[in-house]
């Protein structure tokens, strides 16, 4: 682990939650560039620059540098208001068409930062559920404006507006294999309906959240669900270990159990939980199931999200896919089976179910 690197933890854990920083990792001299590429990688840009501010005056960085940071951060909070407004406005839209959207991941977790503005924003995802897709992709239609550029998959309708990209959800989520994807269905329609939901308010407008059950473990599973499938970001987890600790009261942990073993997700959520605490911060008394008996691979995964970035983004192999069809369908199948292999002796059965759905879902395209 390089010196940049255990000083943006150091950084990243400070912001995520108020703490001091640990300055004994910042005497001497400091490559703050390589601090800040790390950042920008991992998108906890916000975070990091909150945790600057904590530290004494020797120890920051220049000033032209702070004076960048605080330049992002605004620019971050503006993209947090453009996210709101057109959240607002997309929900109020569906539900005069008696169509109520539950909000997934995105702008209701940014509600369990310290200062949702330090999140960096992503995109708007909103589960419709079967009954009102096809409806609800004809009225965004009429609202946006058909977009050539919209596009259609098994899973959501991805469409973008004025800047801001939104996913209307058919299904939540997609599991690799047919007996857990069947449960998981079955879970999703259970929750997402009725009366189960929770209600928060942004810019005076009542926006459904999942009940804390389903959000605990969907916010983990989509982050796990991108490791596996190439890569996440640090901003990933921080979402997961936030929640954790911000509703660790509310959380069932005899239903998440029951049904993290259900989903074949319980290998996962500890190597996962280890990082969290170890690396990011996150009390170990709010963090359920936790174990240290898996510190070498959680290593292993640590070293793979530094490197890949966001979503994997930064791999160094990403920007070489060669033109054409066919040509790119070799590079990705080269590329995953990479992947995989390096995952092997982490994870072998999730793996091999990656490995069958990958394959499955790559016939189904061609």
């Amino acid at each position: 682990m390089n010196r940049e690197w255990l000083q943006l933890l150091r950084l990243l854990s400070s912001g995520l939650w108020d703490r001091p920083v640990d300055k004994v990792v910042f005497f001497g001299p400091t490559d703050w560039n390589g601090v800040f590429t790390f950042a920008s990688q991992q998108t906890v840009i916000g975070l990091v620059a909150e945790a600057i501010n904590r530290l004494p005056a020797d120890l920051q960085p220049p000033q032209e540098a702070i004076r960048q940071l605080q330049m992002l951060l605004v620019q971050n909070r503006q993209r947090h208001i453009l996210l709101n407004r057109t959240l607002v406005e997309i929900t109020d839209l569906l539900q005069k068409e008696n169509i109520h959207p539950v909000l997934l991941k995105g702008q209701g977790v940014a509600l369990n930062y310290i200062e949702s503005a330090l999140r960096q924003c992503g995109d708007i995802d909103l589960y419709i559920g079967t009954d009102d897709y096809q409806k609800a992709c004809i009225v965004v239609d009429r609202w946006n404006g058909k977009d050539e550029n919209s596009q259609e998959s098994k899973k959501h309708y991805h469409l973008c507006h004025q800047g801001v990209n939104i996913e209307l959800h058919r299904i939540a989520e997609c599991m690799s294999m047919p007996w857990h994807n069947a449960r998981f269905q079955r879970w999703t329609r259970q929750n997402l309906h009725g009366d189960n939901l929770r209600r928060v308010y942004i810019n005076s407008t009542e926006i459904n959240l999942p009940p804390f059950n389903f959000d605990v473990l969907y916010i983990f599973n989509h982050a796990w669900c991108h490791f596996i499938a190439g890569g996440i970001s640090l901003r990933q987890l921080c979402d997961w270990a936030r929640y954790l600790h911000t509703f660790r009261t509310e959380i069932d942990r005899d239903e998440l159990k029951k049904n993290l073993k259900a989903f074949g997700l319980w290998h996962a959520w500890q190597l996962f939980g280890y990082i969290a605490v170890k690396y990011i911060g996150l009390p170990k008394e709010d963090c359920p199931f936790y174990t240290n008996w898996y510190s070498w691979q959680t290593e292993r995964i640590l070293d793979m999200i530094q490197k890949g970035g966001n979503f994997g983004f930064f791999q160094t192999h990403v920007k070489d896919r060669p033109d054409g069809y066919w040509a790119g369908k070799w590079f990705s199948f080269k590329k995953m089976h990479h992947h995989f292999y390096r995952l092997l002796p982490i994870c072998p059965q999730n793996v091999f179910q990656a490995w069958i759905r990958f394959l499955y879902m790559g016939v189904y395209r061609i």
